[in-house]
């Protein structure tokens, strides 16, 4: 209830309409910021983008979703000092996610000689959304 109550404040204020780049907002978050605070940032992004869709019907939403989410790895492998390449795929690849969509990633490493430091942070990054969906994410990886 607490969510759509601040969504159609949001909505009501113009705010919706006026932040231009929730994606910048994740990305200037400090690799230290907490976990719930970075899951309601990137939840209400995700929010705002959909209600903006709702308001603009040819505001394009599949792009922008993709860009938050890239914002959202980019914040995580900031966090972890991640060591691999990260390939979207599936409709995150094509940047055509909807609100039900899930992250289909690849994830590559240059040096084989860094292959199991690279699979401990392939896996402390997978650890990490699963941290993030017990704060509210609702993406699924």
């Amino acid at each position: 209830m607490k969510s759509s109550v601040s969504l159609t404040e949001l909505a009501i204020s113009g705010e919706i309409e006026e932040e231009s780049s929730p994606e910048k907002r994740l990305r200037e978050l400090a690799p230290t910021t907490p976990h719930k605070a970075l899951a309601d940032a990137f939840r209400s992004s995700w929010a705002a983008l959909c209600a903006r869709f709702v308001l603009e019907p040819s505001f394009p939403l599949g792009s922008r979703l993709s860009s938050l989410a890239d914002a959202l790895i980019e914040h995580l492998l900031r966090r972890l000092y991640g060591e691999f390449d990260v390939i979207a795929l599936g409709s995150y690849g094509r940047e055509e996610l909807h609100p039900g969509s899930d992250l289909d990633l690849l994830l590559l490493i240059e040096d084989p000689e860094r292959h199991g430091a690279s699979e401990q942070q392939a896996q402390d990054l997978l650890a990490m959304f699963d941290t993030l969906r017990r704060h509210g994410l609702s993406l699924s990886v």
